[in-house]
């Protein structure tokens, strides 16, 4: 069983899409009405293709139902265009959305759709979106919305036949609530308006022959590269700052969104960069400025001067604009 499928209840007469999978043993289906309901996988059973084909002498309505429960949704055609591919929460309820992908396009999408969490990705689907149809994921809470994770998607574009190349998406999407509660479009795939965000709307075609002026350019300059290596003067003394502050708001404009996790990783970034420059140029000391908070900066940045042979470090305190905070000073011999 798996995403996408329709299911039945073998002991009663529900039946619906699986939306989610929640573990080994228990999936989660939507019924009527958009209502979901967990259920065993073993009281299950997946819908045969023969009992499908069986609904094309059922009325339209009943049809265009099951056909709505494909993986790959569909409603009535209209032009498509070059672009138009959505990512959408479409209202079941006033306290549910259900999370969709849209593709208006002419192209079929592969895509990939995670959450990001800290500094991982955790998956929620992955698949072929055809052209001219949606597919559904899961449902969110709406009043839990501050709570809602960023979503992290790529996607490439393709199509039978000749085309010109694009530029694929590599998106991280985080939604404010002044910004997505206005955003309620109407698309075709769906009875009533839904909150969408366009997500290729910036893609461009590949340009070849630049790409093509591109590469002979890299080319060229990495031969001239090779050629003058070993000419290369000593960078000078001068570049190496004497002191570094680390504090996130010094190395970043706006952190209001980043992570504990993602902050860190920045500022050791800076921390090595920094470093490897005062060592490059000969430098004997260089002093890193960072916060007297849980200390967790301080450890990660001894971790790494532990490995090297040649530093020496001791830590100081000090009172600046800023408040308290604590200065590791490295002595390079």
């Amino acid at each position: 069983m798996k995403i996408g499928d329709i299911a039945r209840v073998i002991r009663g007469t529900e039946e619906g899409k699986i939306v989610k999978i929640i573990d080994a043993k228990t999936v989660e289906i939507e019924i009527e009405d958009g209502f979901s309901i967990p259920v065993l996988k073993s009281d299950l059973v997946v819908v045969a293709s023969e009992e499908r084909d069986f609904l094309d002498d059922e009325p339209s309505e009943v049809k265009e139902k099951a056909f709505d429960l494909a993986k790959n949704e569909r409603r009535p055609s209209s032009p498509l265009s070059d672009k138009g591919v959505y990512l959408v929460f479409e209202p079941l309820n006033d306290q549910d959305a259900r999370l969709c992908l849209v593709n208006q396009t002419v192209f079929d999408v592969p895509f990939v759709l995670s959450e990001k969490v800290s500094d991982q990705l955790k998956g929620i689907a992955s698949g072929v979106l055809v052209s001219d149809s949606f597919q559904s994921f899961g449902n969110y809470k709406l009043s839990n919305f501050d709570q809602w994770p960023i979503f992290f998607i790529q996607a490439l574009f393709f199509k039978t036949g000749y085309y010109l190349p694009r530029n694929g998406i590599n998106l991280e999407l985080s939604l404010s609530a002044s910004k997505f509660f206005k955003s309620k479009a109407k698309l075709k795939y769906f009875q009533s308006e839904v909150w969408a965000r366009q997500i290729d709307e910036n893609i461009k075609a590949t340009d070849l022959e630049k790409l093509k002026t591109k590469f002979k350019q890299e080319v060229a300059e990495d031969i001239v590269e090779e050629a003058i290596i070993k000419d290369v003067p000593p960078k000078p003394l001068s570049m190496v700052p004497k002191e570094v502050d680390l504090h996130i708001e010094a190395l970043v404009e706006d952190f209001s969104r980043l992570s504990n996790a993602d902050m860190l990783k920045i500022q050791l970034k800076e921390f090595e960069d920094k470093l490897n420059l005062a060592i490059t140029c000969g430098a004997d000391r260089i002093c890193f400025i960072h916060g007297v908070g849980k200390g967790t900066l301080k450890r990660e940045i001894q971790k790494r001067l532990a490995d090297y042979t040649n530093i020496q470090y001791k830590e100081q305190k000090r009172t600046g604009l800023k408040g308290p905070a604590a200065v590791t000073e490295v002595l390079i011999k």
